[in-house]
């Protein structure tokens, strides 16, 4: 945790003097929410302004669209975002030409489960 809380304390100083949004393209509670919030917390501990923001719908393309439209804002979120290309033939964004990946929070895995019935 404490080289993710480096790479965005970084970010945050270099980027921006104002507070360091974070956009979470997700409803509240999930683990990327979870995530993020932790993280603002710690930054808060060290002196930093950080806002996390939920946005969530349309497959985090909500969320994505406004990190794209206000440089400097940082989107938490999952492989879901490579996914949307091939899912969403009218995207108005290219997330590989967009977006820049800062780091790597979190590993975890994707379960498919079906009804036993």
């Amino acid at each position: 945790m404490k080289i993710f809380l480096l790479v965005f304390a970084v970010f945050f100083g270099q980027v921006q003097a104002e507070p360091l949004r974070i956009i979470v393209p997700f409803g509240s509670g999930m683990q990327v929410d979870w995530l993020s919030r932790s993280v603002a917390e710690e930054l808060r501990k060290q002196g930093e302004s950080v806002v996390v923001e939920n946005m969530p719908g349309a497959s985090t393309i909500i969320g994505t669209q406004a990190v794209i439209r206000q440089p400097g804002t940082v989107l938490a979120t999952v492989a879901l975002l490579l996914q949307i290309p091939h899912l969403h033939k009218t995207l108005h964004f290219d997330p590989l030409r967009d977006l820049k990946p800062v780091t790597l929070g979190v590993r975890s895995g994707t379960v498919l489960v079906v009804s036993s019935a």
